[in-house]
């Protein structure tokens, strides 16, 4: 954690790519990251492809807790990228010694909390995938065959009911009320 606020000080030449899935990403990630577009972590492998335009630079992978990252470091030095490096400890770590700095948003936890604030200045970065206005809440879609999880703010959860993700959940047949978490 320490080396890579050092590199953010620095101004190094670096990029980060977030192994984590796009919905962890959405609400919370560090400045200038990339964010790869998965839905789970088994596509890690088909990612590669992606990074091919960064290859020749310094990388550094980073995920929650630091297992995602440090798999996908290996796996870049194996198809031979060559200045590879992971955070270690996971963005967890960094937020805890550097609450508000470089990483904006939050960090998404696997429990019942849903987004993690680790304090400081913060902004919000999250946005409702149905107003794009900014938010931290997610909310599994009412749809049942859908369940998907997404953000979704205040305003349209009250002015929409249950909450849908998309217009085609909305009027499908498929329903079943799923409460908001904040």
């Amino acid at each position: 954690a320490e080396e890579l606020k050092k590199w953010y000080e620095e101004e190094k030449d670096f990029v980060i790519v977030d192994m984590r899935n796009s919905y962890e990403y959405a609400v919370g990630h560090f400045k200038g990251s990339e964010d790869l577009g998965m839905a789970a972590s088994r596509e890690l492998k088909d990612t590669v492809e992606k990074l091919e335009k960064i290859k020749d630079k310094t990388i550094v992978t980073v995920c929650t807790g630091g297992i995602k990252c440090e798999k996908m470091s290996a796996y870049l030095l194996h198809k031979g990228f060559k200045d590879v490096h992971q955070l270690s400890g996971g963005i967890h770590t960094y937020m805890e010694k550097f609450p508000a700095q470089d990483f904006l948003g939050t960090l998404y936890t696997y429990d019942e909390r849903l987004v993690m604030d680790f304090g400081g200045d913060r902004e919000i970065v999250g946005r409702c995938k149905r107003c794009d206005a900014k938010t931290e809440k997610f909310q599994n879609c009412a749809n049942s065959e859908c369940n998907m999880l997404f953000l979704i703010c205040d305003e349209c959860v009250s002015s929409e009911g249950p909450g849908f993700c998309s217009e085609k959940c909305e009027h499908s047949t498929a329903r079943v009320v799923q409460r908001v978490r904040a």
